[in-house]
């Protein structure tokens, strides 16, 4: 390397070095490695300080919650229009449902 780029390299490394000393001055803060270190105390603010409980507006009985979800048609027929009567159980099973085994799925064959 040539003197002149020496030089170069020199400068670039102690005014890196100068800058990194300059951002570092202004800092006030304590040390954490100084356990006689005076800080601020810390406050601690729990995260359910402002909960409010949800009022409802009635309180039903389980039995009959369920009772009403039932006569829907579970909780798929909650989501439906009311003017839809209830399906039964057959109609809940569908077409595909009516097999008596797993023969549809290529089991065993003699």
């Amino acid at each position: 390397m040539s003197s002149r780029m020496q030089s170069a390299v020199l400068m670039l490394l102690m005014l890196t070095l100068g800058l990194a000393e300059t951002a570092t001055a202004g800092d006030k803060r304590p040390d954490p490695a100084d356990p006689q270190a005076v800080v601020p105390p810390h406050r601690y603010v729990s995260d359910f300080a402002s909960y409010r409980q949800p009022q409802f507006e009635q309180k039903l009985d389980w039995r009959q919650a369920n009772d009403t979800v039932r006569d829907v048609g579970g909780h798929a027929g909650a989501l439906k229009g009311a003017d839809e009567p209830p399906r039964t159980q057959a109609e809940h099973a569908g077409p595909g449902m009516k097999h008596g085994g797993h023969g549809h799925h290529g089991g065993h064959k003699p």
